[in-house]
């Protein structure tokens, strides 16, 4: 979407043919299934066309929110397409209610709780309902122009009416910079080898029984722990079918005791999420106060700190002040594939 002055303009929004099957977490998410992209362009033909889009706007600076997700993605469509991406100043509006110091600043916000925080809500006119699931990219891409119009008359009321002050807060990176940070970060995993055996004694059969004995209960307990151990994928699918049974967690809970090699913490936590679920919110704080230093003693691995941030019982919900929207003399393109900007300046280096 372009934004001229306040006015969205042209729009470039494409589906593609990744020339395989949606895997269907993803439909579940973005609502696409793959019979919606039977009839798609490839993703080479695709970015061609975005990269004569880019070319109409040469010295477009890209707005993206959560730029460490969308530029990535898109360089790495480009390499498997055997093309070159694109290099352009990148500034991420996640991290903007922070850095022009506003009121009620939430780190790392969701678009949609910046949506709501400032009441935008572009729609898709001229579009069915029905059809809505496919235009979610461009529904975001207006999203983000309005919500990034707002961030821009916030700054020029702290006084930030210079572009280049604007920029010196903004602090924009390269799209080359933030697809290798992110190269940097990510590690080779060596995928778990889970024994045929295993995957026929312990997922091959049918679960608890619907009043097991202690010794079914046992028995049930050590395939959970041999999951764990192996870091099979298939065990945080057998706990989630049984985390209805009450005591389960308490009977789990001490494998805790047992993880004493690399990743097994991992594993398990995951394991254990689902039971965590039944808790309130006290007793899922109890919990974490409990086992917090058994937890913190097992041998680190990659997702140990993700497993653990996903089972803390916290959450943080801001509801910041209604703040009226100003016009900006700022020349504003936005295109995402998710939710990416193109800010171009344009009026005399003014914000």
């Amino acid at each position: 979407v372009v934004l001229l002055n306040g006015s969205r303009r042209e729009t470039f929004h494409q589906l593609t043919n990744p020339g395989v099957p949606v895997d269907k977490h993803s439909s579940a998410h973005n609502g696409i299934k793959t019979a919606d992209l039977k009839k798609a362009d490839d993703n080479a033909t695709v970015l061609a066309e975005f990269d004569g889009f880019l070319a109409e706007h040469p010295e477009a600076i890209i707005v993206c929110h959560n730029a460490y997700f969308d530029i990535p993605h898109l360089h790495a469509a480009y390499t498997r397409a055997g093309m070159t991406p694109f290099t352009r100043q990148v500034i991420d509006s996640m991290f903007l209610l922070v850095r022009l110091r506003l009121p009620d600043a939430v780190a790392r916000p969701k678009l949609t709780t910046l949506s709501a925080h400032y009441g935008v809500d572009t729609g898709l006119p001229g579009i069915a309902k029905p059809q809505h699931r496919l235009h979610k990219a461009l529904d975001d891409a207006q999203n983000t122009a309005e919500v990034l119009s707002w961030m821009l008359a916030e700054a020029a009321a702290k006084g930030i009416t210079e572009w280049s002050d604007f920029l010196a807060v903004a602090k924009p990176k390269t799209s080359d910079e933030i697809a290798a940070h992110q190269a940097r970060r990510r590690r080779k995993v060596r995928a778990p080898s889970i024994p045929v055996k295993h995957v026929t004694a312990v997922h091959g059969k049918r679960g608890l029984p619907r009043t097991p004995t202690t010794e079914q209960l046992d028995a049930w307990v050590g395939h959970v722990r041999d999951c764990a151990l192996l870091h099979c994928p298939n065990a945080v699918e057998k706990v989630t079918v049984e985390a209805h049974r009450p005591a389960l967690l308490d009977r789990l809970t001490p494998l805790i005791a047992d993880c004493t090699n690399a990743g097994d913490i991992g594993t398990l936590l995951g394991v254990l999420e689902p039971l965590l679920h039944t808790l309130d919110r006290p007793g899922a704080r109890a919990w974490c106060r409990t086992n917090h230093k058994a937890i913190k003693a097992a041998p680190a691995c990659d997702d140990l700190r993700a497993a653990a941030r996903r089972i803390r019982p916290f959450s943080v919900n801001a509801a910041p002040p209604d703040r009226v929207p100003s016009s900006t003399p700022l020349d504003i393109e936005v295109r995402n594939r998710r939710s990416t900007a193109h800010l171009a300046p344009g009026c005399a280096g003014s914000v």
